[in-house]
């Protein structure tokens, strides 16, 4: 009778301490996921707040992912991302700061309208979206190394068909992290663009069928456009024609155009015919003329 007491108390033992053992392991996995969802939304909430925006993304853990994804579902912006792979990347680069890049970079997607686009990533879209993570990183009291960290250890060396190669990540990164710090504490009282190389006097304002930019010609007969940062680019140069209808012949990636003396832009086909495609404007008689 006492054998059997004692084997049903040590049953009873072994249940339990197995029973309480379960009982932690579920409770620490539940209060670790919790943490890293409740760390992931506070972290999208920081890097939007210091965008000036309000939280508007749905923020779910999802292990079926690689790492993190940005895009759109039923006019709602969402970014998954994989709570094993948040939690190496921090382990890895021993920082916080390599997972609130991962999530910078998909906010920078959403931000810069990547998502409105149903279409594969590509090289161009990612690096623009490293740009805007080191500006935010900065924003948010992380180090140049910090900020860095995440990309050095996770980066492909050599790129994938939709990501640049590591360097050239590194590369954007850190501009778009000194960008901001030499905005810090800089009083803006120039709206004007620094000055480059590339003579900005203009002679003509130049327009294309079906291309919604305006190019410029300078003094120096060459067409200049602007990118998005307001820097002048160089892509073609007016040269004198021989042709007699014509005043100007251009060449833009191995077309030739033809501008007569009134200012249309004429395309030349291989076959000789020619279509009308644009317009030269003076910009000196459009400004007598108001």
């Amino acid at each position: 009778m006492k054998v059997k007491l004692l084997f049903l108390f040590t049953s009873m033992l072994f249940i339990n301490i197995c029973f309480s053992q379960v009982t932690v392991d579920t409770l620490n996995k539940a209060l670790n996921e919790f943490k890293t969802d409740r760390d992931a939304k506070f972290g999208v909430f920081k890097i939007v707040q210091y965008s000036g925006l309000s939280p508007n993304f749905r923020v779910i853990q999802d292990t079926e992912v690689n790492n993190a994804i940005a895009y759109i579902k039923g006019k709602k912006r969402y970014i998954r991302y994989n709570p094993s792979f948040m939690k190496r990347v921090n382990d890895s680069t021993k920082t916080d700061w390599a997972a609130i890049s991962v999530l910078a970079h998909e906010i920078g997607h959403h931000l810069l309208g990547h998502t409105l686009r149903n279409q594969e990533s590509n090289p161009g879209d990612e690096l623009a979206a490293d740009r805007y993570s080191g500006f935010m990183l900065f924003q948010m009291g992380a180090t140049l190394e910090e900020t860095l960290r995440c990309v050095e250890t996770e980066g492909n060396l050599h790129g994938t068909k939709t990501h640049p190669p590591r360097s050239a990540r590194i590369d954007v990164i850190t501009e778009g992290w000194k960008d901001a710090k030499n905005l810090k504490n800089k009083k803006i009282t120039d709206f004007s663009p620094e000055r480059s190389n590339i003579e900005e006097t203009f002679k003509y304002s130049c327009s294309f069928v079906g291309d919604e930019n305006t190019y410029y010609v300078n003094n120096v007969n060459q067409m200049v456009w602007y990118d998005n940062y307001a820097n002048p680019i160089v892509i073609g140069v007016l040269k004198e024609s021989k042709g007699k209808n014509y005043k100007w012949d251009y060449f833009y990636d191995k077309t030739l155009y033809k501008i007569d003396t009134g200012g249309s832009i004429w395309l030349i086909t291989t076959y000789g015919s020619s279509l009308k495609v644009g317009e030269l404007n003076d910009i000196n008689s459009a400004i007598e003329n108001k």
